[in-house]
C-alpha cells in the first residue's frame, strides 16, 4: 500500500526555504553583491560601446544634450545596483513561494490518488463522466484500464480547479473534515497562536499570491519572514490532512511508519 508522502513534502518545502534563506544571505555580502553589480555594469557597459551612445569628442553645441544623457546613463547604473540589492531578494522571496504553492498542490493530487486507491467508491461519486460507452469499455479492454482513465480524468479535473474547490468539493467530498486540516490543537501554544484564525481563505489568499508572483510579476511578499509563515502554514495543513486521511480511511502515512520504526527497530 502507498504511503501518505507526509515527511518527503514536509522536507520539499523545508528545501525551498533553506535555498531562499541561504541566497538572500549570500546577497548580503559586500564582496558578491559587488561582483553581482560590476556584472551588471560590464554587460550595460558593452551595449554602451556597441551602439557608441556617447561619442568620444562631443561638439560643442552637442554638450548640454550628452550631460543629460549621461544623467540618465548614471541613473540606470543605479537602478542596476538597485535591482541587485533589493529586487533580487524579493524575486527569490516570491519565487520560493510560488514552487511551495506548486509543492503544495502536488501533495493534494497524490494525497487524493492514494484516496481513490484505497476506495474507489470516492473515485466513482467526484467523476464527473459517472458513465462510460460501451465502445469506450471494449477499447480500454480491462477493468484497471477503465479505472486509471477514470482517475485521470478527475485528477485532471482536480488539478485544474481552484484552491477552494479543491477542499469545498473534492476534498469534501472524500468525507473528510477539511477545519480539520486547519486545526492548530496538535501543535504547540505558540503555534497555536500564531495560526488560530488562519483558514482556508488564508489558503486562498496566499494562491493569490502566487497568481500575482506568477502573472502579474507582482512581489507581495517582501520578506523571508512572511515566505516562512507561509512554508510553517503549508507543514501543518499537510501534516493535518495525513493524520485524517490514515484516521479515515487506515491509510499509512510516512510519519506514522518511521515512529513506528523508531518504537521498533527490529520490525
Amino acid at each position: 500500500m502507498r504511503l501518505i508522502p507526509v515527511m518527503t513534502y514536509v522536507r520539499k518545502l523545508l528545501s525551498i526555504y533553506i535555498f531562499a534563506e541561504e541566497i538572500i544571505n549570500l546577497l548580503k555580502i559586500p564582496k558578491i553583491k559587488s561582483i553581482l553589480i560590476e556584472h551588471k555594469l560590464s554587460t550595460f557597459n558593452e551595449v554602451l560601446k556597441e551602439y557608441k551612445i556617447i561619442p568620444e569628442k562631443v561638439p560643442p553645441a552637442l554638450q548640454k544634450i550628452t550631460e543629460g544623457l549621461q544623467k540618465d546613463i548614471e541613473a540606470m547604473i543605479e537602478m542596476q545596483k538597485k535591482i541587485v540589492e533589493e529586487i533580487y531578494p524579493l524575486t527569490i522571496i516570491n519565487q520560493s513561494l510560488s514552487m511551495m504553492c506548486s509543492l503544495f498542490d502536488s501533495f493534494l493530487i497524490e494525497s487524493l490518488d492514494i484516496i481513490f486507491d484505497k476506495e474507489i467508491r470516492i473515485l466513482i461519486k467526484l467523476s464527473k463522466k459517472k458513465e462510460i460507452k460501451l465502445h469506450k469499455i471494449i477499447k480500454l479492454g480491462t477493468y484497471d484500464k477503465l479505472i486509471s482513465s477514470f482517475k485521470e480524468k478527475t485528477l485532471t479535473a482536480f488539478s485544474r480547479d481552484s484552491i477552494e474547490v479543491k477542499f469545498q468539493k473534492y476534498l469534501k467530498g472524500t468525507g473528510l473534515d477539511i477545519s480539520k486540516f486547519f486545526s492548530m490543537s496538535r501543535y504547540t501554544e505558540e503555534v497555536q497562536a500564531k495560526f488560530e484564525t488562519w483558514d482556508l481563505k488564508n489558503l486562498n489568499s496566499i494562491f493569490k499570491e502566487r497568481h500575482d508572483i506568477v502573472h502579474n510579476q507582482q512581489h507581495p511578499l517582501k520578506s523571508l519572514n512572511e515566505l516562512h509563515d507561509r512554508k510553517q502554514f503549508f507543514e501543518k495543513i499537510i501534516l493535518n490532512m495525513s493524520l485524517e486521511i490514515t484516521a479515515k480511511f487506515d491509510i499509512p502515512n510516512e510519519l506514522g511508519v518511521r515512529t513506528k520504526k523508531k518504537v521498533n527497530p527490529s520490525s
